[in-house]
């Protein structure tokens, strides 16, 4: 009998960890591997599994280049039938490049789309939304008519069902109440605004348990 388990359990072995393994390279949350390619919606990016695998190319403008004035980081595919550059700009969720994920945040008539990198993923995923706006400065009575400054506004996403939210003390709070130990230690925080990816991460850290399967 006991030759007959042991002979079961060699077969089954190689399976089983195969099966466990292709279970975390489609969860986005636990991957160690990220494939490369554009999302077409939150779940295919929650699966690890983007869905157009097809070439395309991002070119990154930093905020201070967009602040003189530059265009915003864009995205674009070669189109096969025409061979021109066709720019995307809505229609999709975000792509990974095989290292980093980005998000899009599209735009309108006045303020084109753009590309926000996803700082951290996990129970809660985390960027930043770097936001160029003008300041009157007098008009053309001083020598620079208008000043140019960013603005960073944080951002979650909840992994278990794509819910985004902007992330404000009373947010922060919200999250962390049930860990009371770390809510304690962020209250205490002089500049919270600037420890809004840190907390997330560490109570994500300490709640993977949440992660729905």
């Amino acid at each position: 009998m006991r030759s007959k388990l042991f002979f079961f359990l060699l077969i089954m072995g190689p399976y089983t960890t195969s099966f466990s393994q292709a279970k975390i390279q489609n969860d986005i949350a636990r991957t160690d591997s990220l494939r490369k390619g554009i999302y077409m919606n939150f779940n295919e990016f929650r699966r690890n599994n983007p869905s157009d695998r097809n070439e395309f190319h991002f070119f990154q403008t930093s905020p201070s280049a967009v602040a003189k004035g530059a265009l915003p980081n864009f995205l674009y595919q070669v189109n096969a039938t025409s061979g021109q550059n066709d720019t995307i700009t809505h229609g999709i969720w975000g792509f990974c490049n095989g290292n980093q994920i980005y998000k899009l945040v599209e735009g309108d008539s006045i303020v084109p789309s753009y590309y926000s990198k996803i700082l951290y993923v996990g129970r809660y995923c985390y960027y930043e939304d770097h936001v160029i706006f003008s300041i009157d400065a007098g008009g053309l009575l001083t020598a620079n008519p208008t000043i140019k400054r960013e603005k960073v506004i944080s951002y979650v996403i909840n992994i278990n069902n794509g819910k985004e939210f902007r992330i404000d003390d009373k947010m922060m709070g919200s999250i962390l109440k049930d860990d009371q130990e770390l809510y304690d230690q962020y209250k205490n925080e002089k500049k919270r605004h600037l420890t809004y990816g840190k907390y997330i991460e560490l109570y994500s850290e300490k709640n993977v348990d949440q992660i729905k399967k």
